[in-house]
């Protein structure tokens, strides 16, 4: 993560979000490029579930990120924490399907039209609908799956 931002170019007035549109897609390029620390990044989440010391280490970690992004982008530590949380999400998305992940472009012009939205304008509508009676459905067999994997005595199966 440290070389992207360092290799990241100057923030441009002229175009506010060039900036973040190229970290994005560097990111998602060392996804591919990089894929096997990515897998294991993702991979040590669910052991730090079951490690009181892998989760420190991690929150140390995560704590480090966030205080990067944060100056890369502003010297925001909410901003920070917004694009960590984000780029945790982008990657579930890519190492489950990259070619249905957002791309570098497709990020950017979410973030820019949450940012435009009036406060107070409800954001709800027909398509959140949908999406939302889709994720539910998502949830109940992402819930059954697991129920299957779970033993009766609670363990996971290996």
């Amino acid at each position: 993560m440290e070389q992207i931002l360092d290799s990241l170019p100057a923030d441009d007035p002229a175009d506010p979000t060039a900036r973040l549109e190229e970290f994005w897609q560097r990111l998602i390029t060392s996804f591919g490029d990089d894929s096997a620390l990515w897998q294991a990044n993702a991979e040590c989440l669910n052991q730090a579930l079951h490690s009181p010391e892998l989760r420190t280490e991690l929150a140390a970690a995560q704590e480090l990120a966030r205080r990067g992004l944060s100056e890369a982008f502003g010297n925001d530590s909410t901003v920070g924490a917004v694009i960590q949380t984000m780029i945790g999400g982008l990657l579930m998305q890519w190492l489950i399907d990259p070619m249905h992940a957002p791309s570098a472009a497709g990020l950017t012009a979410g973030v820019e039209a949450l940012l435009s939205r009036p406060v107070g304008r409800p954001i709800y509508s027909a398509a959140a609908a949908a999406a939302s009676a889709s994720a539910a459905s998502v949830r109940r067999r992402t819930r059954r799956a697991a129920a299957t994997i779970l033993r009766s005595d609670g363990s996971s199966c290996q």
